[in-house]
């Protein structure tokens, strides 16, 4: 983890003297958390960590006295981080495959819906909600959770379900695809995306109603003022009673 108290060990470890294991570790755990947020599209975090990566690179270099073992450095890192990423978007890819074949069967469309939109569900509740016998459904789950679309966690007795990144990623492509096949819902799932990704900034219709009723009387005064001059007295008294 890059952070304050990492930062502040290396520089005591480098008048001490490095340990390759050390450097590597650090670099492993930076590496790794950098190409998920990649592969997650979390563009924020991304930056957030190169910029540390820079400045505990700029620390680190201090350790190099060859430039030429520097550059060498510089390019196995770069052939590591490429095989890393090759490696995250393989198991995506696969993850992604499997899901499709899985989705094939009755049922799986309608749980993986329902997660998406409850995540952290009861078993008993999922089984409730969608009418499903407890021991189909337990079968149903443990199929996704091998394809790594859904991932358990359990509290006590209870079990709780939720989608993994690459479900959700999963739901909201086949959302898309399905759309797609009839023009009628093109619009209608775009602005249901949006309005999800943005529902923070969405104004109810209540809310708007309420706001207009708060400013409509300073709206009408406005609208007296400056069209006084072209109303008569008793349009202007009708008008001020509305």
């Amino acid at each position: 983890m890059l952070d304050k108290k990492t930062y502040e060990y290396f520089q005591s470890r480098l008048k001490e003297g490095l340990q390759e294991k050390e450097v590597r570790q650090l670099s492993d755990e930076w590496l790794k958390r950098s190409v998920q947020s990649y592969l997650q599209g979390n563009y924020k975090q991304m930056q957030e960590d190169l910029d540390k990566g820079n400045r505990f690179q700029r620390m680190l270099k201090k350790a190099v006295k060859d430039p030429v073992s520097y550059v060498v450095g510089i390019f196995s890192g770069t052939v590591y981080a490429m095989e890393l990423l090759t490696g995250f978007s393989r198991q995506r890819m696969g993850v992604f495959g499997e899901t499709a074949v899985l989705f094939k069967k009755a049922n799986v469309g309608d749980i993986a819906e329902y997660l998406y939109k409850n995540p952290n569900a009861q078993h008993k509740t999922i089984s409730a909600e969608l009418g499903l016998n407890k021991g189909y459904l337990s079968q149903l789950l443990r199929e996704m959770e091998r394809t790594g679309c859904v991932e358990r966690y359990a509290a006590g007795r209870m079990s709780f379900y939720s989608l993994t990144l690459y479900g959700q990623e999963f739901v909201k492509r086949e959302k898309l695809r399905k759309s797609l096949t009839n023009p009628v819902r093109v619009m209608s799932t775009r602005t249901e995306l949006l309005e999800e990704k943005y529902s923070a900034f969405v104004v109810s219709p209540l809310e708007r109603r309420q706001k207009r009723q708060k400013y409509e009387p300073e709206i009408k005064s406005i609208y007296l003022m400056k069209n006084a001059s072209q109303i008569s007295g008793e349009w202007g008294e009708m008008i001020a009673k509305c």
